[in-house]
């Protein structure tokens, strides 16, 4: 079963990246170092740590959180909320603590004014 995990996460997150800085590239290329961390699922649901790569060590739960995320990303990349989906990669890019990834101009937002 661990070995169709990445094949899964790969298949669901997408194909080859659109273009440069688009939410899909964003998301192929966390998903590439997902896999080269290699953290597996959790065995069990309160399992109280998982190692993958490189140091990385996470409760069951968090592992649980990150792949939960990264699916949630896929589906708002697909549906053309890139936004959404980017900060659903931040997420997971800070508990894995990977350099932060700027986000585009049309994403900043200001506050109504009153």
């Amino acid at each position: 079963m661990r070995s169709i995990i990445p094949i899964v996460l790969i298949v669901f997150l997408g194909g080859p990246a659109i273009a440069q800085g688009t939410c899909q590239q964003q998301l192929d290329q966390l998903s590439q170092q997902w896999n080269a961390i290699g953290l597996p699922p959790p065995s069990k649901p309160g399992q109280a740590l998982v190692t993958g790569k490189y140091g990385h060590q996470h409760t069951g739960g968090e592992v649980t959180f990150m792949r939960n995320q990264l699916r949630s990303a896929g589906h708002l990349c697909s549906s053309g909320q890139e936004h959404e989906a980017m900060l659903r990669m931040d997420l997971v890019r800070a508990y894995l603590n990977l350099p932060e990834v700027a986000h585009p101009p049309s994403h900043r937002y200001s506050r109504p004014k009153r």
